[in-house]
Formats: C-alpha cells, sequence, structure tokens
C-alpha cells in the first residue's frame, strides 16, 4: 500500500507539472499572439486606419458634400452667360439671368432658415433644396435656341426717283432727287443712321438686282413742255468710283423667339433659386454645429469645394471644347457658320454630380438635442454680452453710417460688383477673341488657386500693411485686371491677369470682416457681417451681372471693363483720401487679426483665429 500511495503521490506531482507546463505554454502562446496582434495593428495603423481613425466622420460627410455640390455648381454656373449667349440674348438678358441669382438667394435663405429652426425640419428643408437644384438647372439645358436665319447686312433698298428736268439756254439739267429710301433693319439692334446709295453715271437706272429697287420717274413740265426721260443715263458728269461693297451676309435670330427664351428661362430660375437658396446656408450651420468650438477650422471643410469647383471645370471645359453642334439655317447662302459647342455636356455633368450631393445630403445627422444645447449655450452667451454691454442696433447702424467705415461697406460692395460682372461676362469676352472651353477650364483652376493661396497668406498680408492699405491693393488689382482685359487682342494671355483674383476677392474678403469685426461689439458682429455680405454678395454681385449686363449691350464687353476699371482708380483714389483725412495713422504693428467669419462663397481657408480688440484700441 505504501508504494501505490507512492505511486500516486507521483503521479499527483506530474499531472500537476505537466498542468504548469501546459499554462506556462498557454500564456507564451498567448503572449505571442497579443505581440503578433500588436504588430499588425500597428502596421494597420500607419498605413491605413491612422487616417481614417483620425477622421471626423461627420465632418467627412460635409467635406464630400462641398466637394460634389461645387463640382457641380462650378461645371455649370460659370459657362451659364455663354450658354445664354448661344441661344441668341443680348448681355443685358444674360446678365439678368445670372444676378437674378443673388437677390432670390439674398432675400429667400433667411425666410427657410428660420422655417427649418422653427419646425425642426432641418434635414426635410435640405433634400427638397437641394433636389430644386437638380430639376431647376437641369431643365435650363432643355431650352433649344431661337431660330437663325442668314441675312445680308445690306438691306432691302426701295428708291423712288423724281427727276425734273429744266431748259435753260438750250442746256438741259437732269436734277434727280433720291425719296423714300426704307431699309430693313436688325430684329435685335436699331439703327439711326441711314445708308446713302450711291450709283455710278453710266450704270443704266433700270438694271436689275439682288435687291430690286422701285423706281418711279415723275415729270414736271417746263415751259408748257412735258418731256418723258427714258435715257438709261443722266448728263451730270459722273461722280467718283463708290468704295462702298456688299457686306458678308450674317447670322440673325428671331427676336420674337429669344424674348419668349428668356422669360422662359427667368421663369425656371425665380421658382428654382426661392427653393434652392437655403441648401448652403443648413450646410454651413450644420458644419459649424459638428466643429463646436474649432470654428476656425470651418475653411478645411469648405475648401474641398474649391478644389471640386476647379477639377470639374478644367475637365469640362475641355470636354466642352472636343464637341461642335451645327444648326439649321434658313435664308441666303454664304454665312459662315460659328463654331457652335454642345453645352449640354455641362448639363449632364452637373446633373451627376448634383445627384451625388443629394445622396452625401442624407447622411447629415441633425442632433436636436445637441441643437438645442447649442443654441440655449449661445443664447445664455448673448444674454450675457448683453447684460454687460448694451448695444442697440440703431447705434450699430450709426456707426456704420459714419464715413469711415461706410466707405469701407461701398469698396465692399463695388468689389463685389467687378466679382459679378467678371463671373458673367469674362467668358464672353473671351470667346468674342476665338477663346475656348479649355481656356475657360484654366483660367477657373488659377482663379481658385490664387484664392486659396490668398486665404492662407491674408491674415499675414494684413498683420504686415494693415486693413485699409489692403483694400488699397485691391482696389489697385481690379484696376490693372479689369484695364489689361479690356485691351486684349489674344484671349490666351488673359491667363497672367487671373492670379489677382485672390488679392481682389480673397484678401479683400477677409480684411472687411476683420476690419468691421473690431467695430462693433462681439454680439452684434453676426449683424455687421450680414450687412456685409448682403451688400458684398447680394447688391454687389447682383448689381455686377445685371447693370454691367446693360453696360456690355450697349458699349460691348471690351469698353464695359475698361469702364470699371477707370472706376476703381477713381475710387481708389477717393478712398484713400477720405480714410487719411478722417483715420490717424496707425503703426502697422498695432494691426490685429480679429476673428476671421469664412466667406460664403466657395473659395475658403482657414485663417486661424486672433484676440479682438475694441473700438478705441483699433482708433488708438
Amino acid at each position: 500500500m505504501p508504494q501505490d500511495d507512492r505511486m500516486a503521490i507521483l503521479a499527483d506531482e506530474e499531472e500537476e507539472e505537466q498542468k504548469k507546463s501546459d499554462a506556462l505554454s498557454a500564456r507564451f502562446n498567448r503572449l505571442s499572439l497579443e505581440v503578433q496582434d500588436d504588430t499588425a495593428t500597428t502596421h494597420e495603423l500607419n498605413c491605413c486606419e491612422r487616417l481614417f481613425l483620425r477622421v471626423n466622420r461627420h465632418l467627412l460627410v460635409s467635406k464630400v458634400f462641398y466637394f460634389f455640390f461645387y463640382a457641380a455648381y462650378g461645371s455649370l454656373h460659370p459657362l451659364l452667360a455663354v450658354y445664354y449667349k448661344q441661344l441668341g440674348m443680348n448681355p443685358s438678358y444674360s446678365g439678368l439671368l445670372v444676378g437674378i441669382r443673388y437677390f432670390i438667394e439674398f432675400c429667400s435663405a433667411p425666410f427657410w432658415g428660420v422655417v427649418a429652426d422653427r419646425y425642426r425640419k432641418g434635414k426635410y428643408v435640405l433634400l427638397f433644396s437641394v433636389f430644386c437644384w437638380l430639376m431647376f438647372n437641369c431643365g435650363i439645358g432643355f431650352v433649344k435656341p431661337a431660330a437663325m436665319s442668314c441675312t445680308l447686312q445690306n438691306p432691302t433698298t426701295s428708291i423712288t426717283l423724281n427727276p425734273t428736268i429744266a431748259s435753260t439756254n438750250g442746256t438741259q439739267a437732269s436734277t434727280i432727287a433720291f425719296t423714300n429710301v426704307t431699309q430693313h433693319r436688325d430684329l435685335n439692334f436699331a439703327y439711326n443712321s441711314l445708308e446713302r446709295v450711291k450709283r455710278d453715271a453710266n450704270v443704266s437706272l433700270s438694271m436689275t438686282s439682288t435687291s430690286q429697287p422701285v423706281q418711279n420717274f415723275n415729270t414736271s413740265p417746263q415751259s408748257n413742255t412735258t418731256q418723258s426721260s427714258t435715257t438709261s443715263s443722266t448728263s451730270t458728269p459722273p461722280p467718283p468710283p463708290s468704295t462702298s461693297t456688299l457686306e458678308p451676309p450674317v447670322i440673325r435670330y428671331n427676336s420674337d423667339q429669344v424674348e419668349a427664351i428668356f422669360l422662359l428661362i427667368l421663369l425656371v430660375i425665380i421658382i428654382g433659386e426661392f427653393f434652392s437658396a437655403p441648401a448652403v446656408t443648413i450646410v454651413d450651420t450644420i458644419t459649424l454645429q459638428y466643429l463646436g468650438p474649432h470654428r476656425d477650422r470651418y475653411g478645411l471643410q469648405r475648401m474641398w469645394g474649391s478644389l471640386g469647383w476647379g477639377l470639374a471645370m478644367l475637365f469640362v471645359g475641355i470636354w466642352i471644347d472636343h464637341t461642335h453642334v451645327i444648326y439649321v439655317i434658313d435664308g441666303v447662302v454664304g454665312c459662315v457658320m460659328p463654331d457652335y459647342k454642345n453645352y449640354q455636356i455641362a448639363f449632364i455633368v452637373f446633373g451627376i454630380l448634383m445627384a451625388m450631393a443629394l445622396v452625401v445630403a442624407t447622411q447629415f445627422q441633425f442632433d436636436i438635442r445637441r441643437l438645442d444645447e447649442c443654441s440655449s449655450s449661445s443664447r445664455a452667451e448673448s444674454s450675457d454680452h448683453a447684460s454687460g454691454q448694451e448695444f442697440r442696433y440703431l447705434e450699430l447702424l450709426r456707426l456704420l453710417c459714419g464715413v469711415r467705415y461706410s466707405t469701407v461697406l461701398f469698396v465692399a460692395w463695388f468689389m463685389g460688383f467687378g466679382y459679378g460682372f467678371v463671373f458673367t461676362f469674362l467668358y464672353w469676352h473671351l470667346e468674342d477673341l476665338n477663346g475656348t472651353p479649355t481656356l475657360f477650364g484654366v483660367c477657373s483652376v488659377l482663379s481658385h488657386v490664387s484664392e486659396l493661396a490668398a486665404y492662407f497668406t491674408s491674415h499675414k498680408l494684413i498683420e504686415l500693411v494693415g486693413h485699409i492699405r489692403v483694400l488699397y491693393i485691391g482696389l489697385a488689382c481690379n484696376t490693372a485686371r479689369y484695364l489689361y482685359i479690356s485691351y486684349l487682342q489674344n484671349a490666351w494671355t488673359v491667363l497672367p491677369m487671373e492670379v489677382l483674383q485672390g488679392v481682389t476677392h480673397a484678401a479683400v474678403w477677409a480684411a472687411c470682416i476683420s476690419y468691421l469685426s473690431a467695430a462693433v461689439p462681439p454680439a452684434l458682429r453676426t449683424s455687421a457681417q450680414g450687412i456685409l455680405q448682403g451688400l458684398h454678395l447680394g447688391l454687389g454681385r447682383g448689381c455686377g451681372a445685371m447693370v454691367g449686363g446693360v453696360f456690355a449691350n450697349y458699349f460691348g464687353p471690351a469698353e464695359t471693363f475698361r469702364g470699371i476699371g477707370m472706376a476703381s482708380l477713381v475710387i481708389l483714389l477717393l478712398f484713400a483720401f477720405i480714410q487719411h483725412v478722417t483715420e490717424k495713422d496707425e503703426h502697422t504693428g498695432k494691426k490685429i487679426i480679429y476673428p476671421y467669419e469664412p466667406s460664403p462663397d466657395s473659395q475658403d481657408e482657414d485663417i486661424p483665429p486672433r484676440t479682438p480688440v475694441t473700438l478705441d484700441q483699433l482708433e488708438g
């Protein structure tokens, strides 16, 4: 029995040792697996997951939406004025169709914002707005151009000849009076001067031509003798040879159809823009709420829209440049057919990209509790500001109506005016100079790159020279750019001046926002910025497209560019004089950047916030 006990004890000891060895091996295997898993995880994070884990999914939705939305916008809207021109419209019609969008958006966007906030239907309003962007803008692409006819430049002329033959000393002097000269007018243009018809004296008066003039010979009796003029030539000396020749035939559009097309597109734009206006406003609001306290990073989200705009415009421009459309033209033979492009491609690309934006918009999350917390916190902050410092809106208007700040607001309006005119008629003017859609795409890329670069460096420029001097630089660049464009002979030579758009738009906008932010307390900065945005985006760009279109129709695009350039020079001199009189000279080192509010345009970039200063510090 003791031996059996010894064997049992040994068996137990071996079993325990086996268990210990198994446990150690299992622990070792588990540790080795953990090490392998850590190595694999580290490898995956270095390659793929690191960027994915650092990307905020909510902000990723905003980035993708901005990319597709502004890619759709950039693929079509910069080309709409040229498309309207191909439909047969003059600059006045095109400017009105482009400029009225700014006014409608300026009026309707606040209305839809109130509706979305009051009824808690922000997502439904957003989806409906993007859907209206898709439907109403694509609907414009189904409009057919007006009927065209090939007509002669020299109009049909009806001539009544009343020769009076008088006999004096055996000589007869034939006097031929030309009356009743009627001319066919162009359906779209009116001319105030009548063209004089010259004929050679040796040419028969009864000869026939393509115009087939009507000739009436009325003789008046002299000395009781009636004579009939039947000869084919007059007795007057032959006039010098005429140098006037028939001009080549030209293409005319049916004015009635052009007017009908204009009214139809105008109706579509008014209805569509009213319902589609709140899309960008709602997305901007939800993006800022996603950012929370890091609102200074808003530009990093919006810059994806600039990237989409530039790429889409370049791609569509190259594609359209390789297309040709042939229209049936009635009338005489001999008209030189223009190189019409197929702008239906732009509408197709717009529809695809906007449909993608609509799909992405469904992924926005409108958290009501979070919105309530944000709104309550903002109301608490505003109440604290209001209790600490009362500042009535009437005093705000009185301040902004002062000489110093009203001139800044006027400069902001004028810069918006110039931007609206350039956006509408730059490609129109370049097409008159045989510019191609490929050139339009390259111009768009250069302007967007320059604006992004300007947004990166604008705060440094303001720190270096000050806000007012940045406005001086913007007006000077405006003058140089518009005068240069007005004297262009080759469309491709416009490219060097497109890099100035970063200064004329981005830097000027940042300077205006920063300058006015210091003029008012924080509680009313939103109101001041709303006034500035209304003047720059609504009234400025709308007037630039509409009023500029009227000037371009009467004087021509080149002359209008030259006039705006000269006006910019005059405004620069007056603005500098007023600021010199009303403002004390400040050291450039005291210029401080104020909280940056991004422009609601498609080209925005991140500018880090700075500590705000008071009005007394600004004036001191």
